[in-house]
């Protein structure tokens, strides 16, 4: 279809359904523009044991910052549940549950007898296939919001992530993002890592910036992944799925051939540390970099923090590392700081009074950044267990 022009290609088109797959808005968006004006897209949601189809929804094509598209409401003689873990109706708008469905679909159970008194349950009287997907109910459109699958959430240093949020969230950064999905990777050293698979229209490192600047504005910090990989494809199993267990491993800089090296001394002291606090080859940090892309983690930013306040400025604050997030334009604020501040200890000498500063504390700093965490993931989804 590349190759046709949008007006000529299927313009007797009236009705597209999709199916299977999480859907996108720019996914509808970049197919609608071979279609006619008043051809209708929907998006289908039901698994195979409820044969095949539970909702739709008719996408309008004003849901250009959702993300993944809603899943809609129940088709006729089929009931949708979304409840706790202990088979309670949650809070619309506030709690995510499981997706429970009923009705007139519902398959008798699989060969084994064990797996299927696991996902067959009783509702109200009915019986109920058990999803494994999760969803929340919006109130004011009446639409099922899918939210995921119950595997996809990981704990990652402590900290429960949702990876279907991370993806959302990337989905919403820029129209240039077809799809996505990360993963938790681990290392030769047994260290695990948020990785995000980026599926892009063209490649551009300048683009690639803005999606994780979106994502540290718009999440956490222990939900930015620590490593991207920026992608004109990702790999489809037979299902047309997105195919995980084939997704490549990613390391440090995949993205980026040439690395920038420093051209400052103190650029070269920065990237020394943070070669150290993150575990990387010193020839592998590009100092144009944001800490995220080089791969760092909230670990590794705390030991960069402590090492910097011992080797080259006592005052540095968190704060600052997650403002000013690549080497070049720390070094800058560095150099900076420390000019000001000789600045201002010149008349105190002279005066012979002694200066004291409160020395930032790197323990509560460490703590700060844990229960800003929690309060941002609790803020996000107050009542979700």
């Amino acid at each position: 279809m590349e190759k046709c022009e949008p007006k000529d290609c299927l313009r007797s088109l009236r009705c597209v359904s999709s199916g299977g797959e999480a859907l996108s808005i720019n996914n509808v968006l970049d197919f609608a523009q071979f279609a006619h004006d008043k051809c209708q897209f929907y998006n289908w949601y039901g698994p195979a044991e409820c044969t095949e189809a539970a909702s739709k929804y008719l996408i309008s094509g004003n849901e250009s910052k959702q993300g993944h598209l809603p899943i809609g409401r129940p088709i006729p003689n089929v009931y949708i549940y979304i409840l706790d873990d202990y088979l309670q109706h949650v809070i619309p708008d506030i709690q995510i549950g499981d997706i429970v469905i009923g009705g007139s679909g519902v398959f008798a159970g699989y060969t084994d007898e064990l797996l299927t008194h696991q996902v067959l349950i009783d509702v109200d009287g009915k019986l109920c296939y058990r999803t494994g997907d999760l969803g929340r109910l919006n109130i004011e459109s009446g639409q099922i919001e899918f939210k995921g699958r119950r595997d996809y959430q990981v704990k990652l240093r402590g900290q429960r992530i949702e990876l279907t949020e991370i993806e959302s969230t990337i989905l919403e950064a820029t129209d240039w993002v077809q799809n996505c999905v990360v993963v938790i990777q681990i290392d030769e050293e047994s260290l695990s890592s948020l990785v995000a698979h980026v599926m892009v229209k063209t490649e551009d490192d300048r683009l690639n910036e803005t999606v994780v600047d979106y994502c540290r504005q718009h999440l956490p910090f222990y939900m930015v992944p620590s490593m991207w990989s920026f992608v004109d494809h990702l790999p489809i199993n037979d299902n047309g799925k997105i195919d995980r267990k084939r997704l490549p491993r990613v390391s440090h800089n995949r993205h980026q051939d040439e690395v920038i090296t420093p051209r400052t001394e103190l650029e070269e002291q920065l990237q020394l540390i943070f070669a150290q606090a993150f575990h990387m080859p010193l020839d592998g940090i590009d100092v144009t970099l944001s800490f995220e892309l080089l791969g760092g983690t909230s670990l590794g930013i705390i030991h960069a923090l402590s090492m910097i306040r011992s080797q080259i400025y006592e005052g540095v604050d968190v704060n600052l590392l997650l403002t000013y997030s690549s080497i070049r334009r720390l070094a800058v604020k560095l150099e900076s700081l420390r000019l000001c501040e000789n600045a201002s200890n010149r008349p105190a000498e002279d005066s012979k009074i002694t200066l004291s500063y409160p020395k930032p504390c790197l323990a509560i700093e460490t703590a700060g950044i844990f229960v800003l965490g929690v309060i941002g993931s609790s803020i996000a989804k107050p009542l979700d267990k």
